[in-house]
């Protein structure tokens, strides 16, 4: 009877846990609970503060991993977030916790998981006004790619309809559906765009991408599964026949650091050479050296550089668009060589042509109407060297153009016409492409609305 009792005490002493073993939600779908969701349920059960939860998980799991500040933004892609959700996961007996984070894809995915640099907090309104006692937040909204809400389909939003505000990653429940700064309901303003097709297949594929990690298992994915693809991609791209110099290029760099492991690749990484080669990311996962085959390189001959690319060079593609057409409209006397003109925004001119081809058409056939292709060669050399005739000093600190144009007009034995008429056009780009205009250009698209209005405009040939 006494060691009934033994072995009774024993088995309640092995289920018994610190904190209520809460479950969490859609364990192996792609619409799994995050992490921070299931603690913000689990505090609101308990009605343990934040803090002190942090400090119970902070004696137990490795030193660093007692930040209030970055506990609910855990992603579970580095040491001290992994320790952390390990722990979470001893003190509430859910086994299964790890599910609702990119842990899965910890030896993969680089650490650096947001798009737009910091992580923003976002939402579906929709899912806000159906809001009950079993709602929870779904790990693929962390995903600050993701476009529309899986479920209703309509914009993920990161800041309040009323006052624009990003909102912050608060655990009480309650507070996450209202505006921090003017209370506004978070549940209201909800838009139902029309998205390229390129949109929905990125969602299709970290919906793919969420499942995977949502699907219990004993280990994380091993770095070998991309290591394998980006080696296979490289070589079955070399067997294809000459490549473009840009995606020349940039399979080389995935190939090199790949094999290196001296840099992982982001998520938009990830779904970039998925869309390289036409395959899911959930072929990439199971069978990357099969998938690494030449299936798109005869297919997609337009494609010459990254489909997906950063919301940075998405921006800055978005200015030069705008600075290109505002320039044109100046009817400059002489119109430089669209590369040189907009060598400082650093973007690469094909991706300008696929999403601004209008203008990009109309400065290329102004351009082209200056002359033969010979004198066209004469005056570019001409316009290189106005640009450093301008910045040379000059007497007296006030320059002369007539001196100035004479001077150009010996050193490159061109006419004074020329030399005038190319002059002005380097002196009115040097007057546009000040730090304070081109910030302006910049600053004229959101960052967080710069992809979209790529993926809106860019060709898929």
């Amino acid at each position: 009877m006494n060691s009934q009792r033994s072995i009774a005490k024993s088995d309640l002493k092995a289920r018994w846990t610190v904190l209520p073993p809460l479950k969490l939600k859609g364990v192996g779908t792609s619409l799994v609970e995050s992490v921070p969701s299931y603690v913000a349920r689990m505090l609101w059960t308990t009605g343990v503060p934040l803090n002190h939860l942090v400090r119970c998980v902070a004696r137990r799991a490795i030193p660093g991993s007692g930040s209030s500040t970055t506990f609910m933004v855990s992603e579970a892609l580095n040491t001290i977030a992994i320790s952390r959700v390990e722990e979470l996961e001893s003190l509430s007996g859910e086994k299964d916790l790890r599910c609702g984070s990119l842990w899965a894809l910890s030896e993969i995915m680089s650490y650096k998981t947001n798009v737009y640099g910091e992580y923003k907090r976002r939402w579906c309104p929709q899912c806000y006004e159906d809001w009950d006692s079993n709602s929870y937040e779904p790990l693929v909204w962390r995903v600050d790619l993701l476009g529309v809400c899986p479920r209703h389909q309509c914009r993920m939003e990161c800041t309040c309809p009323k006052c624009g505000k990003f909102q912050r990653d608060t655990y009480q429940l309650d507070l996450r559906r209202t505006c921090w700064a003017c209370g506004t309901s978070l549940s209201t303003g909800a838009i139902w765009p029309k998205r390229p097709d390129f949109a929905h297949w990125v969602d299709e594929q970290i919906m793919q991408l969420i499942e995977f990690c949502a699907t219990p298992r004993a280990v994380p994915a091993p770095l070998s599964i991309y290591t394998d693809f980006a080696m296979g991609l490289c070589i079955n791209a070399k067997r294809s026949g000459r490549r473009d110099t840009v995606m020349r290029l940039i399979l080389k760099d995935i190939e090199r650091h790949a094999r290196r492991n001296s840099r992982r690749p982001t998520l938009r990484s990830l779904l970039n050479v998925c869309a390289l080669q036409g395959i899911s990311v959930q072929e990439l996962l199971c069978a990357p050296r099969q998938v690494s085959g030449p299936l798109l390189f005869d297919q997609w001959p337009g494609m010459s550089y990254l489909p997906l690319p950063s919301a940075v060079h998405a921006q800055r593609i978005h200015a030069a668009s705008r600075y290109l057409e505002d320039f044109l409209a100046l009817d400059p006397p002489f119109l430089p060589p669209m590369n040189i003109l907009l060598l400082c925004f650093h973007i690469q001119l094909l991706a300008l042509k696929d999403v601004a081809a209008d203008i990009f058409h109309a400065y290329e056939e102004r351009y082209l109407s200056q002359g033969s292709r010979s004198r066209l060669a004469c005056l570019r050399s001409s316009f290189l060297c106005a640009r450093r005739v301008l910045i040379h000093p000059c007497r007296r600190g006030f320059p002369n153009l007539n001196r100035q144009a004479e001077r150009l007009a010996r050193l490159m034995e061109v006419s004074l016409q020329d030399a005038t008429m190319v002059l002005e056009g380097a002196k009115l780009m040097r007057e546009t492409q000040t730090e304070e205009m081109i910030e302006k250009y910049r600053s004229g698209l959101p960052l967080r609305s710069a992809l979209d209005w790529f993926l809106e405009r860019r060709r898929f040939l």
